[in-house]
This record gives structure tokens, C-alpha cells and sequence, in this order.
């Protein structure tokens, strides 16, 4: 207040700088029993090693609130690209190293789509396994009308039962030692088998069943083999069947 002269009412906010004992008495900001969903789209459940997918951040609830922040990890994946909407790039802080971003916005609400990643998966992986929100660096929250604090929650959204279709995955570790994990879809329920082989042609084992419609998984240990080497696997499910390599490696 400049030139003051007498008496003076004013609200303000004070900020306690080196807090090295953590004895600060901050404001508590009130905190929503609800919390706000943020949605990652993205065109499969399994993203598969190697190639590019582009995931959409979007929420239905963007006007109920004031801002948000929140920090944005992807593990096992490089991060291709960002493509800005409600939030732009002032919006967004990228540590690439760490495999992480953070964001915070306010502002003029522009529509649902808050922004976009395009990553690159290193190996397998489902979509739930691979991103994550969370406050290693900045905390996880959002603000509503009432200035309450409001927590995050991350939503999955992938194509439903007619999007699905049947696929077999690369095991995961491939070459492996101790065990791999081998994955597949189905693109409606029914029954399905999985045959491993050696190089000669041989069946080594066979694991059968009715399965769901969606994905799944099994695991292969080395003592499930005779030895190590190269074999091959096959899904077969109604006039489906597709083939895989895998390496098992001496200890």
C-alpha cells in the first residue's frame, strides 16, 4: 500500500522462505470428499515395443474446477512427443530422464481434451502397468469452485468388447533366464490353447482352457523346458493361430 496514511484493512498471504525445520503454520485448504478424474485414451490395452501410440488426457469435469497439478510418470517407454490442448506448452514441464512430467493449469476452460503423449513403449506392456499419476514432484490435486482441494484419479479408457481382437504378444523378457511372461487377446470368449515346440517340432507343453473374451497372460519357467535354447510358441483359438520365437538362456 503506497503513500499510507492511518488505519488500513488488507488481506494477504505470507510465505515463510527456508522452512529448514519444517515449523511453518501454513493455511489448510480445505479438502472435497469427491475427487476429480482425469482419463487417459488410448487405442489398445497393450501397447507393443517399438512402436509410436498416442494417448489422450481428457476429462468430462474440466469446468467444475479452477486448476489442477499433477505429476505424469511412463515407465519402460521414451516419450515421442506432446500434443498440446486445454493445456499448452507454459502448461507442461517434461523431465525425460526421469521419465516424467508434471503440469498445472488454470484458466479459460477450452474443451475436454487436456493434452496428449505419444510414446514409445521399450518392451510390452499393458496401458494400466505403463502410466501413472502421481506427486513425485508436483502434488496430485485439483481445485473446485469452492476452493476446495480435490484428489486425482486416473481413468483407463481402451476399446471395449467389439474393439477387441485376437493377438499373441513377444514374451516378455525374450532371451530369458528363470521365467517369461507370454501374452495374448482374444476377441471373444471360447476356448484356446497355447503349445510350445522345440526346434525339432516337438510339443513340450500345452496349456489349455475357456478363456474370457480380452487379455491374458501365462508364465513360462525354465524348469517348465528341457533345456535352453530356442522353441516356439503358438496360440490357436477357433481359425485363429499365430507363432512366436523365444530364446531361453543358460544360467
Amino acid at each position: 500500500i503506497n503513500n499510507l496514511e492511518g488505519a488500513e484493512e488488507a488481506n494477504f498471504i505470507a510465505v515463510k522462505i527456508g522452512d529448514l525445520n519444517g515449523s511453518a503454520a501454513a493455511y489448510v485448504q480445505p479438502r472435497s470428499k469427491e475427487a476429480w478424474t482425469v482419463t487417459a485414451k488410448a487405442e489398445s490395452r497393450l501397447l507393443e515395443a517399438g512402436k509410436d501410440y498416442q494417448i489422450d488426457f481428457t476429462t468430462e469435469q474440466l469446468s467444475a474446477v479452477k486448476g489442477y497439478q499433477f505429476s505424469l510418470e511412463w515407465a519402460s517407454a521414451d516419450l515421442v512427443d506432446v500434443v498440446f490442448g486445454t493445456a499448452t506448452q507454459e502448461h507442461v514441464a517434461i523431465f525425460p530422464q526421469e521419465h516424467l512430467m508434471t503440469t498445472s493449469w488454470n484458466g479459460q476452460v477450452g474443451g475436454q481434451n487436456m493434452f496428449s503423449i505419444i510414446i514409445r513403449p521399450e518392451q510390452d506392456a499393458m496401458l494400466a502397468d505403463l502410466i501413472s499419476i502421481s506427486s513425485r514432484k508436483t502434488v496430485a490435486e485439483a481445485y473446485n469452485r469452492n476452493d476446495e482441494i480435490m484428489d486425482i484419479r486416473l481413468s483407463l479408457e481402451t476399446p471395449g468388447r467389439d474393439g477387441l481382437a485376437n493377438a499373441l504378444y513377444q514374451n516378455q523378457p525374450n532371451p530369458y533366464q528363470g521365467e517369461t511372461l507370454i501374452r495374448f487377446s482374444l476377441g471373444q470368449s471360447g476356448q484356446a490353447s497355447l503349445k510350445v515346440r522345440d526346434i525339432q517340432g516337438r510339443l513340450i507343453k500345452e496349456i489349455s482352457g475357456e478363456y474370457v473374451a480380452g487379455d491374458h497372460q501365462v508364465r513360462i519357467k525354465e524348469e517348465d523346458l528341457p533345456s535352453a535354447g530356442v522353441y516356439y510358441y503358438t496360440l490357436e483359438s477357433g481359425d485363429f493361430m499365430a507363432t512366436k520365437k523365444m530364446i531361453i538362456l543358460e544360467e
